[in-house]
């Protein structure tokens, strides 16, 4: 049987825990997280409930989905209570030795519920609504400057800024959320949404502060074109939330 012990923020705590499962219970290898690569054979992750959303654990998840996730806390709850030193030893045995059904680190139920956070309203906005901006503001003041119909002082200022600050409303919203949605969608889709999410941001670090010199010799194609990629990820936002069956709001 595989043992891996998480890092948690009380490093004495780790440490200790660490000695304890080494020298205690030394049946158990003990493994570091960053050693564990896909393919590795983990029957069982000891975590503390306070790590349940570490971006470490969830990297683990996806690659040993089927592992008995043992979770520790100060609880009564808890597989494990940390407080009950005497009886660890005998508490982990059990947990190991069960022959109960792997335990999920997160119940399907559990994380449409967190991945809904997404595309729900955050105050007045929902992610679409969003979107919708970032694409009329960017839209506007891109093309009626290279039209001619603005001088690019104007058009930074009332669409290029605005535009900017909805989208990187809209990213971090999304990167809080990423790691979650590829617990449950095919990862091809999510690989391919965050590819355009990735090259439409280096888009827009190149014009959000550039000058107007800068953005004269941009085509009006290859304005277009990133344009239409933002409408891109917006009918990929769309189609996410279809399959998890998540109504947007």
């Amino acid at each position: 049987m595989d043992l891996l012990i998480l890092p948690i923020n009380a490093s004495q705590l780790r440490l200790a825990l660490l000695r304890y499962f080494k020298y205690i219970v030394s049946v158990i290898p003990v493994h570091e997280q960053n050693d564990i690569v896909e393919g590795d054979t983990i029957d069982n992750v000891l975590y503390l409930k306070e790590a349940k959303k570490d971006t470490d654990l969830l990297r683990l998840y996806k690659l040993h989905s089927t592992a008995n996730y043992i979770s520790m806390g100060y609880d009564s709850d808890a597989a494990i209570n940390l407080f009950e030193f005497d009886s660890l030893k005998a508490q982990f045995t059990k947990a190991l030795t069960s022959k109960d059904a792997p335990t999920p680190l997160y119940k399907y139920a559990e994380l449409i519920k967190l991945v809904s956070q997404l595309f729900t309203s955050h105050g007045k906005q929902s992610i679409l609504q969003g979107l919708t901006n970032t694409i009329y503001y960017l839209k506007n003041g891109l093309l009626l400057f290279k039209k001619g119909g603005i001088e690019w002082v104007e058009a930074s200022q009332q669409f290029i800024v605005p535009g900017t600050k909805w989208w990187e409303r809209f990213n971090h919203r999304y990167k809080k959320y990423s790691e979650y949605l590829g617990l449950l969608v095919d990862t091809n889709m999510l690989s391919q949404l965050d590819s355009e999410i990735n090259r439409f941001s280096d888009f827009m670090e190149n014009i959000k502060s550039a000058e107007s010199a800068q953005i004269e010799p941009l085509s009006e194609t290859f304005i277009q074109l990133n344009l239409d990629r933002l409408e891109e990820i917006y009918i990929k936002i769309c189609k996410l939330a279809d399959i998890l069956g998540i109504p947007i709001k």
